[in-house]
């Protein structure tokens, strides 16, 4: 089934998703200088890092609000217009899902080097640790560039689960 008919077949459920994806993304904002606040360092030499966290933050929300904007122009009229237009859309929409990864995974580095390099964390260091092999893994999403089908594609389990997998575990462990 290709993406088209998938948006005409489940129009509804489709937009009633977008909608609420839209209407979630502005909380990562909060969610983000939370922890730039707390990673924030005591040494004024690493003061930038908060700078940077606060940055890659605000990169970070205008990606999460543009992935379920391209689905809403995928599902604005699907069966009117050509299946490729949605197709394109839609996978517009996946890159940003996926290959979005570097700024995300630059802010875990500077995390891990706000919590492993401050001499008074207020975060224990496997936190550091943590968020240095979450940047690491976000890396195999860059493969979905490159194949369209197996493991390395878009929907493959290197490319898409783990990252994904990672991600929400990241934030499940962040927000504790």
């Amino acid at each position: 089934m290709c993406s088209s008919d998938l948006y005409s077949e489940h129009l509804g459920p489709i937009r009633a998703g977008i909608l609420v994806m839209c209407l979630a993304s502005p909380l990562f904002a909060p969610f983000g200088i939370a922890i730039a606040s707390v990673t924030r360092p005591s040494n004024p030499v690493w003061r930038v890092a908060f700078h940077t966290q606060v940055a890659l933050v605000a990169v970070g929300a205008v990606v999460i609000l543009l992935i379920p904007v391209f689905w809403a122009v995928a599902a604005y009229r699907p069966g009117e217009i050509s299946p490729e237009v949605t197709q394109s859309w839609n996978d517009a929409a996946w890159f940003g899902v996926l290959f979005t990864w570097p700024p995300f995974g630059l802010w875990c580095l500077v995390i891990a080097a706000s919590v492993l390099l401050d001499r008074a964390p207020r975060l224990p260091r496997w936190v550091g640790y943590l968020n240095i092999w979450t940047a690491v893994l976000y890396t195999p999403a860059s493969c979905m560039l490159f194949f369209k089908v197996g493991p390395l594609a878009q929907n493959g389990i290197i490319t898409f689960w783990v990252p994904i997998v990672v991600f929400f575990g990241w934030m499940v462990a962040m927000s504790t």
